[in-house]
């Protein structure tokens, strides 16, 4: 695409990647659209970077392609979909993942939770799948209120510093590893709390053993991810979340559900 250039950054760390935008076949398994995608020219912060690529799944408005915005997987993809929702159901890093488009093939306990997010230009945080006001809490005990962003590519679950300390407060062998919240190990095989959100009216919870992330060694110390979220406004809800859900997002009606996986 002659003249077309895109330059995105990632997190709140300065990562990002710029260059070169194509138009070209993509597919995931069978579900196939042509689209305009970005060819990385120069990058920073992700060179060992350790897959070949990054689909974005939040709003076509968000796109960082100029002098012309293009539309992203799902919306190039909607014209052949019965319905205008991507599914996905995420297993532990080594098991195998799951997304499907247009309808959800995956069995999940019902009822599910759904909340409505505002994806227009003049949201908090235009274009995303985020959430605003999400009150955490464990045991029972609150922790603190911080907006989400959903992040269907994030290994970790982040928050506020102090809903993060408070969290991990009385876990015994809890280790702050770099002293200021952002990385935690704790002995192998301790049993994590679970943690609850409340958005609105639906409840989200997050099995404490899910911060292991899949790990199941039994000694020495393990690396947990529920850490302080860089952002001052927004944490991330990644794959502790996704590896016990089955989560279905709806492009049309801006809304999220979620249901254990079965």
């Amino acid at each position: 695409m002659d003249g077309y250039t895109f330059n995105i950054g990632y997190g709140e760390g300065g990562n990002g990647v710029s260059g070169n935008v194509y138009q070209t076949n993509v597919c995931i398994g069978e579900a196939c659209t042509t689209m305009a995608v970005g060819s990385a020219t120069t990058d920073q912060g992700l060179g060992n970077f350790p897959r070949s690529g990054i689909l974005g799944m939040a709003f076509q408005g968000g796109n960082s392609v100029s002098p012309n915005k293009q539309n992203t997987f799902m919306e190039s993809l909607e014209g052949s979909l019965s319905s205008p929702v991507f599914v996905t159901k995420f297993t532990p890093e080594g098991s195998t993942s799951q997304i499907a488009f247009g309808s959800n093939p995956f069995s999940y306990v019902a009822p599910l939770q759904e909340i409505q997010v505002d994806s227009s230009s003049t949201a908090t945080y235009p274009y995303s799948w985020s959430y605003t006001g999400v009150q955490y809490s464990k045991d029972g005990q609150s922790l603190g209120t911080f907006d989400v962003v959903f992040d269907s590519g994030g290994p970790m679950t982040s928050a506020a510093e102090a809903i993060v300390r408070g969290y991990y407060n009385g876990v015994s062998g809890a280790n702050d590893v770099n002293g200021d919240a952002s990385s935690w190990t704790v002995p192998c095989g301790t049993q994590l709390p679970d943690l609850t959100l409340t958005l609105g009216s639906a409840t989200l919870v997050i099995p404490g053993e899910r911060f292991y992330n899949g790990n199941t060694a039994t000694s020495g110390d393990c690396t947990v991810w529920f850490v302080k979220e860089n952002s001052p406004s927004r944490g991330v809800i990644g794959d502790p979340f996704f590896c016990q859900h089955v989560v279905v997002f709806d492009q049309q009606a801006s809304t999220i559900s979620w249901g254990n996986q079965s």
